[in-house]
């Protein structure tokens, strides 16, 4: 990252911050992923719809580990229309496990479900079966009490 800031390169170094973000959630370190996911979306242009949407998605889930379910399903709702507004089946499957997470956090199991059916087929769609047991892995771990 240090050399993409160096450069002045802001898409890449961008997207490479929002999938920082992503890691640090899932290791737990929240406060990291909250810091690195607001570098991600300040170097970030509005335009950068990707990048935007993958900020968005780690923003919300942090937002649902604390308990702020209202702004966390605003923020996933915002991620996913990005997303859908993309040709890319894997951002638009990992906002929509985003969202499914969200949903489960929030105590919206049937909908959390439903989510989680769409990001599935957006990775089957695009023949990622490695993304598909991830998803189910994820799911497993929401039940356990684990961020994924």
């Amino acid at each position: 990252l240090p050399i993409l800031e160096h450069l002045g390169e802001r898409a890449w170094l961008s997207t490479q911050e929002c999938q920082l973000a992503e890691t640090m959630y899932a290791l737990g370190r929240f406060e990291d992923a909250e810091r690195w996911v607001t570098l991600g979306m300040e170097h970030g242009g509005a335009g950068d719809v990707v990048t935007q949407s993958m900020g968005l998605q780690v923003r919300a889930k942090v937002l649902a580990r604390r308990g702020e379910s209202a702004a966390a399903l605003s923020l996933a709702r915002q991620a996913d229309d990005l997303a859908r507004s993309t040709q890319f089946p894997l951002e638009r499957g990992n906002a929509a496990l985003a969202k499914a997470e969200v949903l489960y956090l929030a105590g919206e199991h049937e909908e959390s479900e439903a989510e989680t059916r769409r990001a599935v087929d957006c990775y089957e769609q695009k023949g990622a079966p490695a993304w598909v047991m991830r998803a189910l892995g994820l799911v497993a771990a929401w039940k356990a009490g684990r961020p994924g």
